[in-house]
């Protein structure tokens, strides 16, 4: 497929993804937790106080929050935040709908946040699918990623979710560079990867158990694996016990 085929079609797929996910962000209330997150992120940038919290990393909550930073929203006094500190659902409320704050723009601002993280998992998706089944199967994917009524939902929302799941697909891509090559580019990316999908949400546990499964594939296949070298001599382990230490070693100093 010419290239400019392919990345018309992706373009539009992406582009009808987005003006999808604005309309909703523009139309739909706010969920029940949104307004925690939202809010949480806020103090933490004008607050500097990371106490309050909504069980989950603290990464997604800022990103969503900078557009409010130049806003400059009226937000509840000490007292209020401290009394709600560990309530901040309802001090969101309060920050949303009980300070004349513009609730509808500030919401609007923060989901479109989210849905850019949203269009980069969209992107990372056609992309690590072209690199696997070639231009007509990463089409495919982004088809499907697209038209999924799970992703569209949740694709403008001031949560946790699509900003979790865009981390943890940049951390395994780059654990399995690790898998097919290592080298200290690759490792270094691998642990700013895993670092960033630490700081959005606690299931970053699950990775451990993703990691171990690709590890085990990978360990499967009797093909060596190369590590850092001189050009004129390039290196590989072969054995199996070389390739088990190779990506232990590097496993451990991507952590």
């Amino acid at each position: 497929m010419k290239p400019v085929y392919f990345w018309s079609v992706a373009c539009a797929l992406l582009l009808g993804f987005i003006l999808a996910g604005l309309d909703l962000a523009r139309r739909k209330s706010a969920t029940w937790d949104e307004t925690g997150h939202l809010t949480a992120g806020f103090s933490y940038w004008v607050n500097g106080d990371y106490r309050m919290t909504t069980n989950n990393g603290i990464l997604a909550q800022k990103f969503a929050a900078l557009p409010l930073l130049a806003a400059g929203p009226r937000f509840p006094d000490a007292a209020e935040q401290a009394g709600l500190k560990e309530n901040p659902i309802e001090l969101g409320r309060r920050f949303l709908y009980g300070m004349d704050n513009d609730a509808g723009a500030l919401l609007f601002r923060s989901r479109a946040m989210i849905l850019l993280l949203s269009a980069g998992l969209g992107l990372g998706v056609l992309l690590w699918s072209r690199s696997l089944f070639g231009d007509s199967g990463a089409l495919v994917s982004l088809a499907l990623f697209v038209l999924s009524p799970v992703l569209l939902a949740h694709s403008a929302l001031v949560t946790t979710d699509l900003a979790s799941a865009l981390t943890l697909l940049a951390a395994t891509a780059a654990w399995w560079r690790v898998l097919q090559k290592v080298s200290f580019g690759r490792v270094a990316l691998f642990g700013f990867s895993l670092g960033i999908l630490i700081l959005t949400k606690y299931s970053f546990l699950v990775f451990a158990a993703v990691a171990g499964l690709l590890a085990l594939a990978r360990l499967l296949r009797t093909e060596p694996l190369p590590f850092p070298g001189s050009e004129s001599s390039p290196r590989s382990c072969s054995s199996l016990r070389g390739r088990l230490g190779a990506i232990f070693v590097a496993g451990i100093a991507g952590v």
